[in-house]
This record gives structure tokens, sequence and C-alpha cells, in this order.
């Protein structure tokens, strides 16, 4: 393992790394969404994004992604998928 100090305004924190990380993110690198299901986990170490962009972006660019390609975020397709994206979360909530 790798030790990395980092200083701060009231003191020292020390992060343990390892060498190579094996974990998946707290947020998708394409979309900035969090990464929460175990299908996000296995779309990141597929292709390097959570299981929604894999699932929309990945196949879309035959794998593109896994070889640095991210889609247009100034297209109305991306506003879009964005859209979609944020009114899947606000089904959780049911508010009376």
């Amino acid at each position: 393992m790798t030790r990395i100090f980092e200083e701060r305004a009231n003191g020292k924190i020390l992060i343990v790394k390892p060498e190579e990380d094996y974990g998946t993110p707290l947020f998708c690198k394409v979309c900035d969404f969090p990464m929460k299901t175990i299908d996000d986990s296995f779309s990141y170490r597929k292709i390097g994004c959570c299981s929604k962009c894999d699932n929309r972006w990945g196949s879309h660019k035959s794998g593109k992604l896994n070889e640095g390609w991210t889609p247009d975020k100034t297209t109305e397709e991306w506003s879009e998928y964005i859209e979609d994206r944020i009114s899947m979360g606000k089904h959780l909530i049911n508010v009376r």
C-alpha cells in the first residue's frame, strides 16, 4: 500500500490508498450521478461508467467509452438523458 500525506489547514490527514485501485468511484465519470448499484460496479469495471451510461452510451458508441470517448454534453440528446436520470430519482419519494 502507498501512504500519501496531505496537508490541511488544521493539521495533517493520512490517506492510505492501495497501489492499484480496484474500487468503484462514488460518482460516474460520464454523468456525475452517484454509483449506487452492483450493476454500476460491473459496468464501471467493464467500460468505466455507471450502468445507465453503459446502457445508453456504451453500446451506442460500440465501446468507445473504454477509449476515452464521452458524449457531447452540449447536445439535445445529452440534455434529454440527464432530464430522464433526474426524473428517475423523483419517483422514489412520494409526498402527500
